[in-house]
């Protein structure tokens, strides 16, 4: 949210150093909201999904910091995939760290993400491993992110 607002101030013309959500209070009179934030950056579908791709696809630097890589807690689902304890998950997030980290013990999960994925999925049934991503993805431009 502190980036988003930066973002915004940004385009004003404002430096918001130190704390831009109090900046952002100051100046709208409000708390900042994500999809608010988001529609003064991005207006399109298309640019939003620009913009969200650099919080969520990693750099070289990132990963050799341990940013936007999956944590523990994808890693652990990972195994639970792996070891066949699980074969489905519900997710909001619109990352892809729950998939990579699948991919890397080996499996290639089925990634549903919108009701025309769903129409045209394998049955739960005959695949190792689904994923469901209830918001949708940050690369689909009909990511359920906004109001609209």
């Amino acid at each position: 949210m502190s980036d988003l607002v930066t973002k915004v101030a940004s385009l004003e013309g404002a430096d918001v150093s130190g704390d831009p959500v109090s900046w952002y209070k100051q100046r709208y009179g409000e708390e900042p909201d994500y999809s608010g934030l988001l529609n003064a950056i991005a207006s399109s579908p298309t640019e939003r999904r620009l913009l969200l791709r650099s919080y969520f696809e990693p750099t070289d630097d990132d990963r050799r910091n341990g940013l936007k890589v999956p944590t523990a807690a994808h890693r652990t689902m990972a195994q639970l995939a792996l070891s066949g304890h699980v074969h489905l998950f519900l997710t909001s997030n619109f990352d892809r760290l729950l998939e990579t980290a699948i991919n890397d013990v080996g499996i290639v999960p089925q990634v549903l993400s919108t009701p025309d994925f769903i129409v045209g999925a394998v049955p739960f049934g005959q695949t190792r491993c689904t994923i469901v991503k209830l918001s949708g993805d940050y690369m689909d431009t009909r990511i359920k992110n906004t109001p609209e």
